[in-house]
């Protein structure tokens, strides 16, 4: 992992909550972010919002400046979603740091739905659903059910594998102190400019896992709605995003349970996937296509990560 620069002069918090976002290139979405979370901080106190632009080269600049004299914008010329949540963290002074993408609507219970968690001591984090909002119709063979973040039916501590993997990395919030004693998120993860990368808040909450336990709550109405324009509808675009989370779940497994017990689980899984190709494959209906892809994809990303040593 490499180091993180995120040393900061608020060692002592001065506010419950920083929302950070963090942008590239798309101030349109980024606009209709700000537009749907600023009425809600507006009539909060003690919480800060923090915009952070990854060398964005249109008009982030002058959506921030015209939105909210209270908003803090700081330019992070280190390309990488990586980067830009650690300076999002080192510029930060809440006592949790709330993360959103820039293509994120929040609901509106989201502001209080956080904030009504942050002094239980129990509660190291805290995220919720993400709801599709597409921009456009998806096409009929692509099942919308896939773009759906809903890690549990109602509020509770997350248990199990999903317990220790964490949450959606788009809306989380996450004790600072916590943050700041892991040395923020591996650089070497998620996304860089247009690229492809995942898994930097697994990889976070993993690192939270193994240094002392975490507790993880999910919270129902701190839900999110995901902007989904047309890009995301292609074939190769969407199996490449699932053979990426794939091929590194078998590594992130080991890091919190015994190879043993990891390849376990990664082999019933492909198990699984295998039946759900092979049926998909003699049972044709609105979604088997959809649904072929994706098997084909974990299958051979599960494989490929067992055979590798690293992320």
């Amino acid at each position: 992992m490499q180091e993180a620069d995120i040393s900061s002069d608020g060692a002592t918090p001065h506010c419950d909550l920083s929302v950070i976002i963090c942008t590239y290139n798309r101030a349109r979405l980024l606009d209709a972010c700000l537009q749907r979370i600023l009425p809600q901080l507006k009539q909060t106190e003690n919480v800060e919002l923090i915009v952070v632009d990854n060398n964005s080269s249109d008009h982030t600049a002058e959506v921030v400046d015209r939105t909210w004299v209270q908003c803090k914008y700081i330019l992070e010329v280190k390309q990488g979603l990586s980067h830009a949540r650690n300076r999002g963290l080192k510029e930060s002074s809440g006592r949790f740091v709330a993360y959103l993408d820039d293509d994120a609507l929040v609901s509106e219970t989201w502001l209080q739905a956080v904030l009504n968690h942050l002094d239980d001591e129990l509660v190291d984090a805290i995220g919720g659903p993400v709801i599709p909002h597409f921009e456009v119709q998806p096409p009929e063979w692509l099942d919308p059910t896939y773009f759906v973040r809903q890690f549990a039916p109602k509020d509770r501590l997350l248990t199990g594998i999903r317990g220790v993997m964490g949450l959606s990395g788009g809306n989380m919030a996450i004790r600072r102190s916590a943050l700041i004693a892991l040395g923020g998120f591996n650089t070497e993860l998620g996304m860089r400019g247009q690229a492809l990368g995942l898994g930097e808040e697994t990889e976070l909450f993993l690192r939270m896992y193994r240094r002392s336990g975490y507790r993880c709550y999910y919270v129902t109405d701190m839900s999110i709605a995901h902007c989904e324009d047309a890009s995301k509808f292609d074939p190769d675009y969407i199996a490449q995003r699932i053979f990426t989370g794939a091929r590194q779940y078998p590594y992130f497994l080991k890091l919190a349970f015994p190879a043993v017990k990891a390849n376990a689980i990664v082999l019933f899984r492909m198990i699984k996937q295998s039946g759900i190709l092979f049926w998909n494959s003699v049972n044709q209906h609105q979604f088997a296509r959809f649904r072929r892809l994706k098997a084909r994809s974990i299958i051979r990303g599960l494989y490929q990560g067992l055979l590798r040593s690293t992320v």
